[in-house]
């Protein structure tokens, strides 16, 4: 299945890194506001899990390099009914997932630009869907390099969220221990904490997935999964800790955009309103990831069988026609 039209360790980063960070870190540190110091511990503990899990990827593919990814890696360990239930829960969460970004995606956009919320909204998020379908349709580095733009794009609120921080620990201090959360640390924080963290995580698996398209998998998936996880889990612990040291507990808790608050109070009145922007970029990011991956999946698990074979069809630009199709 392996051609010329395959993606290297930039592209496969950005598909750990973007799907991972979709709409949800943009209201995450309201989620974790309520759980104090409790966020931290769990966010420590998540991130150490991942890194395991990570590692894990890591060293599948190194073993079982022309494997076409997870299907492969469960296959050959397992046996070919648990590699089939596996993979199809993971790929009926692609197309459920994608349903949810899209919509959520038409939301913002008519925050953005007003004029955009006169149109229906199922038929525009219909529409969003089938445009990142096209742009998959010109093939795996076309997708790749979308996710790349869109992944560099979507962190850009990230880094201005982590130098606001770095520059009140210089200029005022004190903004770090004025309203300390209150909350007692508990098992059962900690572990309620550590749920909502892991599942913030959830695509660390995603460079692994397209394996039969990635270039050199045996070294190139080890690095962007160890690198894409270790980057993800540092964005998503810096700009959950920021908002929760800066801002009251109660009113962190009960903000609908933490951020654009974060922004306006210790930034510029009104530059939080720019984040919608930000918001919509990183919706299109994780769904043209997720799209990206949805492809590839129903394309490998038709090779191997346990689909119908015309589904493991490539166009003329390598992508995987049928299959795009289908998940759209």
């Amino acid at each position: 299945m392996r051609n010329g039209n395959t993606i290297g360790f930039w592209t496969c980063t950005a598909l750990v890194v973007g799907n991972v960070i979709g709409m949800g870190i943009f209201v995450l540190p309201a989620s974790l506001a309520p759980f104090g110091f409790n966020a931290l511990i769990g966010w420590i503990i998540v991130l150490a899990g991942c890194l395991v899990l990570a590692r894990v990827f890591s060293h599948l593919a190194r073993a079982m390099p022309d494997a076409e990814g997870p299907y492969g890696y469960i296959r050959r360990t397992l046996g070919e009914l648990p590699a089939y239930l596996a993979l199809w829960a993971y790929w009926v969460s692609l197309w459920l997932t994608n349903a949810a970004l899209a919509t959520g995606v038409v939301g913002y956009m008519a925050v953005v630009f007003p004029p955009l919320g006169a149109l229906q909204p199922a038929l525009f998020a219909l529409g969003l869907l089938w445009a990142v379908v096209a742009i998959n349709l010109f093939g795996v580095r076309t997708g790749g390099g979308v996710q790349i733009v869109t992944t560099a794009l979507k962190l850009l609120p990230m880094l201005a969220i982590a130098l606001l921080g770095g520059w009140l620990l210089l200029t005022s201090p004190a903004s770090y221990t004025a309203h300390l959360p209150t909350t007692p640390i508990t098992l059962g924080g900690v572990t309620a904490a550590a749920t909502i963290a892991l599942f913030a995580m959830l695509g660390i698996e995603s460079a692994s997935v397209p394996a039969a398209r990635v270039d050199d998998p045996a070294r190139t998936i080890p690095r962007s999964t160890m690198t894409g996880t270790v980057l993800a889990a540092v964005i998503y612990i810096i700009v959950s800790t920021v908002p929760l040291l800066l801002i009251h507990q109660t009113e962190l808790a009960e903000a609908s955009a933490p951020f654009a608050l974060l922004m306006d109070r210790f930034a510029a009145a009104g530059s939080g309103r720019w984040l919608a922007l930000f918001v919509v970029i990183s919706g299109l990011g994780a769904l043209n990831g997720w799209t990206l991956l949805g492809g590839e999946l129903t394309c490998t698990m038709a090779h191997n069988g346990v689909l119908p074979a015309m589904l493991a069809r490539n166009n003329r630009h390598g992508a995987p026609a049928v299959a795009l199709l289908l998940t759209g």
